[in-house]
């Protein structure tokens, strides 16, 4: 199997849906952001705070990358799809499936939450603005598209499922 590649933004529940996943397939899991972070030895606050959002995006390319295998299921931080050559990379070497949210219940999630220096340092309408702003990027590197909604992680993985099996 193919990689297959979770993405969408903050608080769409990547991690948890990647995890619940990965055991329903008994396949690994790994995450860019917990990676770039083993690997820099710093917190992602951090690195924002004393590298730039820049370098971050830079780690994040390089990490996608040295990840990717067949029969993993990676998840992705929020912006991983602001580089062209991720959406290519991860187009061409994997399934790309995008977990879609609706953004009130988005902003319930992430609004206080301090790893994550996007969503703690913006207004609502900030960050909705930075969310309308990605969807187009979203759904250009989606190859699946799963609304997450109302929907329990179960009945949510099962979707990503069927839809594969479609594939």
């Amino acid at each position: 199997m193919k990689t297959i590649y979770l993405i969408g933004f903050m608080g769409v529940g990547k991690t948890t849906i990647g995890s619940a996943l990965g055991r329903k397939l008994d396949i690994p899991v790994v995450d860019t952001d917990h990676a770039i972070v083993e690997q820099a030895q710093k917190s992602i606050p951090e690195i924002f705070a004393e590298d730039g959002e820049e370098t971050f995006r830079t780690m994040e390319g390089i990490v996608l990358q040295r990840l990717s295998k067949p029969n993993t299921v990676i998840t992705t931080g929020g912006g991983i799809v602001l580089n062209e050559d991720n959406i290519e990379y991860m187009r061409e070497s994997g399934i790309v499936v995008l977990l879609e949210t609706d953004f009130n219940l988005l902003w319930k999630r992430i609004r206080r939450d301090p790893n994550r220096p996007l969503a703690s340092s913006s207004s609502k309408e900030s960050l909705k603005r930075l969310y309308e702003s990605r969807k187009q990027q979203y759904v250009k590197a989606a190859h699946i598209c799963i609304n997450t909604s109302n929907y329990p992680v179960e009945k949510t993985v099962d979707s990503i499922l069927l839809r594969l099996k479609e594939r």
